[in-house]
């Protein structure tokens, strides 16, 4: 553990340790998860993820505890060909602590079966290669210090779940609220991780019910039908349940996580305590599953030629289906209402776009789509809602023999690229 360090050196001195602890770690079997960790043993095992997977994980330190504990963000995504951040991006946390979460065993389970399964399961290798993971097993991460270590640390009255700006009250009202918004280090990197992250579909959090907590179906003011519907049809499909179907009052990272930056949030509900041993193995498991069932549902950018007619003159006709082959939309509701510009790009390189064209319903009538403004080779193509797509009919000026790319790019639903050469 950090203490004394000046502010401003302890997220370096957090990495220097996590990387030391890396090189301790290179080589050895990671234990199995059927207890809760302790912050060393999240530490080790997040460094030791890193020791044995270099090519395709990575350890990002997001911010620092008030006991100067780094907050790690392990990120697991093949970047041969797409990089994080130019794929959609789904965050698994645990901002609780404690025995009873849960959470964190099940960011790191989920590390390790992606681990074991990739370059043998299909699957695995699909998610690792169009989906960003962004696992943070303890966003407090002193609430897992045990023994000597967490009697040392002064009591804390603010509670991490409602310190967050959305729906906050004051602690005199709202116990464990804290006296602003963002009070706490470890709730103000949570929040900055958060507005950094564009390529963020989707997070996770794992809570186990108490007495404030309570799965629901009260459904709260301000969400868009569109959001709310895509909830409803998601039931029996993905395991993990929308952000609001637990009351918790306000301030808590979810909501914040929705109501902020436009995020479709979830949470696994973990409705009892349970003892080491195989039936906490099991639970993990199982919750693994259901967060690796929301990844195969994040929106995916697709672009298929349906036909190139050339013409005259260097002019082409070129015919595409841009698709989304994913379940959740290319950008939630609320994230369409307020930057109603954004969405998909569409970029042509080796040719001049003269005109576009979307196609109205499967069989429709054109009409003509306008550039994206400051880009006259790049469209703007809105978004696209799970399972969708739209034809698009584009006339280029280019020579013959000329090698093309049509590049559709979303913030949120990764990079696809279709490449011709012309006849």
């Amino acid at each position: 553990m950090i203490r004394g360090a000046p502010t401003a050196g302890r997220a370096a001195l957090g990495a220097g340790l996590l990387a030391l602890l890396a090189a301790r770690t290179a080589g050895q079997a990671p234990p199995p998860i059927d207890r809760p960790l302790s912050i060393e043993e999240i530490e080790a095992a997040a460094a030791g993820l890193v020791a044995r997977h270099p090519d395709w994980i990575r350890l990002e330190t997001v911010g620092v505890s008030r006991s100067g504990r780094s907050i790690v963000a392990i990120v697991l995504t093949d970047a041969a060909l797409v990089p994080a951040g130019a794929k959609p991006g789904l965050a698994v946390v645990d901002h609780l602590g404690g025995p009873d979460s849960r959470g964190a065993e099940i960011a790191l389970a989920l590390a390790e079966d992606l681990a074991a399964r990739r370059g043998s399961d299909p699957e695995a290798d699909r998610l690792l290669s169009d989906v960003a993971f962004y696992l943070l097993p303890a966003l407090d991460p002193d609430a897992r210090a045990v023994g000597e270590e967490a009697g040392a640390l002064p009591p804390r009255p603010v509670r991490f779940g409602r310190n967050f700006p959305l729906g906050w009250l004051p602690a005199a009202l709202v116990p464990g609220a804290g006296d602003t918004p963002l009070s706490e280090p470890e709730t103000l990197a949570t929040a900055r991780f958060l507005a950094a992250r564009p390529d963020l579909v989707a997070l996770v959090d794992a809570l186990p019910l108490s007495p404030d907590l309570r799965p629901g179906t009260a459904e709260p003011p301000g969400i868009p039908a569109a959001d709310l519907e895509l909830h409803r049809s998601l039931a029996g499909v993905v395991g993990p349940a929308p952000w609001f179907a637990g009351e918790r009052g306000g301030g808590s990272l979810v909501e914040y996580a929705y109501r902020a930056q436009g995020v479709f949030a979830f949470t696994l509900f973990l409705p009892r305590p349970l003892a080491p041993g195989p039936a906490f193995a099991e639970e993990v498991a199982l919750r693994v599953a259901e967060v690796e069932s929301l990844a195969a549902s994040l929106p995916r950018v697709t672009l298929v030629e349906e036909a190139l007619a050339p013409l005259g003159s260097g002019l082409w006709q070129l015919d595409v289906r841009l698709a989304n082959a994913g379940r959740l939309p290319t950008r939630s509701a609320l994230r369409r209402e307020r930057s109603p510009g954004g969405g998909i790009r569409l970029g042509l390189e080796g040719a001049r776009l003269v005109a576009t064209a979307v196609q109205e319903g499967e069989a429709g009538a054109y009409r003509v789509l306008a550039a994206a403004p400051g880009a006259a080779d790049t469209i703007a193509a809105g978004d696209l809602d799970g399972g969708a797509a739209r034809g698009l009919r584009l006339v280029l000026q280019a020579e013959p023999g000329a090698e093309i790319a049509l590049v559709g790019r979303s913030a949120a639903a990764g990079t696809a690229r279709l490449q011709r050469i012309l006849p």
